[in-house]
């Protein structure tokens, strides 16, 4: 009681999910499983990128990315084909824009990181091993949040 007294309130609303979820991890995943249940595909949903993304920022990508192909955070950031592969799970996995995923990944365009993202899943299409890897990789940030 008394280290609290000493201590500056944290505001509540530095843990809201998505812009619109304020609980703990278990209520923020029933809230999701409920809105998946109700469409959350419906066109006036307001944040639905934002709460049907399964990660929140891209430095877990980065991690996992580093971690499983052994190599620095850095050469995920700026180098082929990892970036790449950053680019394309946090278009598909984070709430972040283009152009807030290009400035992560080294200052590039909007239509940059479109481009890098459709090439890759383009390549995937065609690659079975590519596309087993990025599954994979989905599969183990899956568990990252969950």
């Amino acid at each position: 009681m008394e280290s609290s007294l000493k201590e500056k309130p944290r505001s509540p609303f530095e843990q809201v999910y998505a812009g619109v979820i304020l609980g703990g991890r278990l209520f923020i995943k029933g809230v999701l499983q409920q809105l998946k249940v109700q469409n959350l595909r419906k066109v006036e949903i307001s944040h639905r990128r934002a709460l049907t993304s399964t990660l929140s920022d891209m430095d877990e990508i980065v991690r996992l990315l580093s971690v499983h192909f052994k190599v620095s955070k850095e050469r995920v950031l700026s180098s082929y084909p990892y970036r790449g592969y950053g680019i394309y799970l946090s278009r598909k996995h984070t709430p972040c824009s283009n152009a807030e995923i290009g400035r992560y990944f080294g200052g590039l365009t909007y239509s940059g990181v479109t481009k890098i993202g459709t090439r890759l899943r383009e390549r995937m299409r065609g690659d079975e091993r590519l596309r087993g890897e990025m599954r994979n990789l989905e599969e183990k940030l899956s568990r990252v949040k969950g």
